[in-house]
């Protein structure tokens, strides 16, 4: 934490104070007058003279208003906390791009594409006005026309895009992890074998203007959304032949960053092609399936995969020991032709690549849908099963609830032994207690930066029930008290890390034990309608 992030808590924590110091004072005298006997005279706001025992013997009702005023005023320092940690996860953000930059974003790899450039000839007659020199001529004939007919030539260099006919693609993706200073990032680097085939399509189909097809102009394009993060590529095998790639796809609007290879493909019969290539990436990688029949296996010995894109794995195995997923798609799920003219392939989309952060999910980059041929795209995420800024954020979610049932439960207690000990903490000291129970929070950010969260929640809790329990025992003078106190927190931490692992089930967990308070208080509370109970 920076000195100006400290000196910021610490006013905060300072001012918390001096209201619940204020309000105290003000229910104090307030009581005091309402209290008085007839004729007395009001009392001064400078006489504090009882106001140790007298407030730590308030009735019931004011107490419960006291204390909840105090719990609402928690929210100051936890929206504080809250900021703070939205700023750490803004640096954690800031850290993976930086990364990510160096070693290579999320991966969307689209092709192998074949371009095709063709002619196409077509004759088109036009009308056009005569001079004055071809008028007078004509006159001298008889012939009094103004315009003429004139026939010529179009000829039109056009290139097409023709998609393969089947794609297998096998990959192993090798997880890793960088870090920069107390932060951490996963890359992966991903071993990938492509193979499948064209088929020759007929250019008639495309355009009966068709005169020629350059066939041995034709070129391989491969695009890959961050090409900076290749790490090798065998050579292109195609009908046979061996062709090396070289950098840049030729500007085409289908594919702009990736590889290519010119290559010749004058003969006849279907194109099988085959190569390998390794390349990284980081947080997720993406593959369009633009065959007709598309078979993508993805296998890693990461263990918490997270598929994602627009279709899910055909079938999937997920142990300890990492995952294997397999995804057949065929063409009929997207909407974009097989063989076409490349203009038809230009119309892009508006959703640009930026990166993104939000409390229930890492910082990573959203997925490259510019182009038509990402239209529909399968891959995954590199999940973390536990993102601690993001379950940071959730358990300052349910703060002011667990501040509510710690103060609740301390109340109850009160209620219950109050008759027999007559153990009960000064209002004022509940506020203390109140912000020990905010500090949680900052020490779980601070320590879960430098260890896995389990052990970081297990030291924040200690140290809090410790803190808190101590405190009781010194403000009370009472051992047995104490320990009921620092149960119930014990009991309510146990009970929030609960919550917190247990995200899709937090809502029900969370009003469960607000019933079950509930409860414990109208059992508690059932006699204070006698008056020996007031």
């Amino acid at each position: 934490m920076r000195l100006g992030e400290l000196l910021w808590m610490l006013v905060a924590i300072f001012i918390v104070v001096a209201v619940c110091g204020a309000l105290t004072l003000l229910i104090w005298w307030l009581w005091r007058k309402i209290t008085l006997p007839e004729g007395a005279p009001p009392p001064k706001w400078t006489d504090l003279s009882g106001l140790k025992s007298g407030m730590g013997k308030a009735p019931i009702v004011i107490r419960l208003a006291v204390v909840g005023v105090l719990g609402l005023l928690m929210s100051a320092p936890i929206g504080l906390i809250h900021d703070l940690i939205k700023e750490r996860a803004a640096s954690y953000s800031s850290v993976v791009r930086e990364l990510s930059y160096s070693w290579g974003g999320q991966q969307l790899l689209i092709g192998p594409i074949l371009s095709i450039p063709y002619t196409i000839r077509y004759s088109v007659t036009e009308e056009q006005p005569l001079t004055e020199a071809e008028k007078l001529e004509l006159a001298k004939l008889g012939d009094l026309r103004t315009t003429k007919i004139i026939r010529r030539e179009i000829v039109k260099e056009k290139t097409a895009v023709l998609l393969p006919e089947d794609l297998i693609i096998n990959g192993t993706l090798k997880p890793q992890e960088r870090r920069r200073g107390i932060y951490s990032v996963r890359v992966y680097t991903a071993d990938l074998a492509l193979s499948g085939s064209f088929k020759r399509p007929d250019f008639k189909t495309l355009d009966s203007r068709v005169s020629e097809v350059h066939w041995n102009k034709a070129a391989i394009l491969v695009n890959l959304s961050d090409t900076k993060a290749f790490r090798g590529i065998s050579p292109l095998s195609l009908s046979g032949r061996k062709y090396k790639f070289v950098p840049g796809t030729k500007n085409s609007p289908i594919a702009p960053t990736g590889f290519s290879a010119d290559v010749d493909l004058t003969g006849g019969g279907d194109i099988a092609f085959g190569f390998d290539m390794t390349i990284g990436g980081s947080q997720g990688f993406y593959v369009s399936p633009i065959a007709v029949a598309s078979n993508i296996n993805l296998k890693s010995p990461w263990p918490h995969p997270k598929y994602g894109g627009t279709g899910l794995p055909t079938r999937h195995e997920t142990t300890d020991r990492g995952f294997d997923a397999v995804w057949e798609v065929p063409n009929l799920v997207r909407n974009y032709p097989q063989f076409a003219d490349i203009d038809d392939f230009k119309r892009e989309r508006q959703q640009k690549e930026s990166y993104s952060y939000d409390e229930d999910s890492h910082a990573r980059p959203a997925i490259q849908t510019s182009l038509m041929l990402a239209e529909y795209i399968i891959g995954l995420d590199f999940f973390e099963p536990v993102f601690h800024y993001s379950i940071l954020l959730r358990a300052v979610k349910y703060a002011m609830m667990f501040i509510a049932l710690t103060f609740l439960s301390v109340l109850i207690f009160e209620i219950a032994t109050g008759r027999k000990n007559r153990a009960r903490l000064h209002l004022a000291q509940y506020g203390i207690i109140g912000l020990g129970l905010c500090l949680f929070y900052l020490i779980l950010l601070a320590v879960s930066e430098h260890m896995p969260f389990l052990p970081a929640y297990l030291l924040a809790a200690t140290v809090n029930v410790a803190m808190i329990g101590g405190y009781v025992r010194a403000a009370l003078k009472r051992n047995k008290e104490a320990l009921v106190v620092s149960g119930i927190l014990a009991a309510l931490y146990s009970a929030l890390y609960f919550i917190l692992k247990m995200e899709e089930y937090s809502l029900v967990s969370g009003t469960v034990l607000l019933v079950l308070a509930m409860i414990a208080l109208m059992h508690a509370t059932r006699n204070l309608s006698r008056p020996d109970e007031a």
